[in-house]
């Protein structure tokens, strides 16, 4: 069984895999997908929870961590270093 705790986390984690390759418009009007590990968008807006787009999302914290308690810059997520007490990055 879980706990609240658990379920939230276990919640944000199905809503992400849902988010993940979703077909989204970019604002050139271009066609993008939600965190496909690859820069679809000028402005780098269809790679909020991946480092694809870091070279654009430099100064912008666009990552949060499951536990909710940090947020990360792009270029910090999945780059094999634990940065979210929770590992979720």
């Amino acid at each position: 069984i879980l706990n609240n705790r658990e379920m939230r986390k276990l919640r944000r984690r199905q809503q992400k895999q849902q988010e993940k390759n979703a077909e989204i418009k970019c604002p050139d009007g271009t066609v993008g997908y939600v965190n496909d590990d690859y820069c679809d968008c000028f402005d780098g807006s269809d790679e909020p929870n991946t480092a694809a787009c870091s070279h654009i999302l430099v100064q912008r914290p666009t990552f949060s961590c499951d536990s909710g308690r940090r947020t990360l810059f792009a270029s910090r997520v999945r780059d094999g270093i634990k940065d979210c007490d929770d590992g979720s990055d």
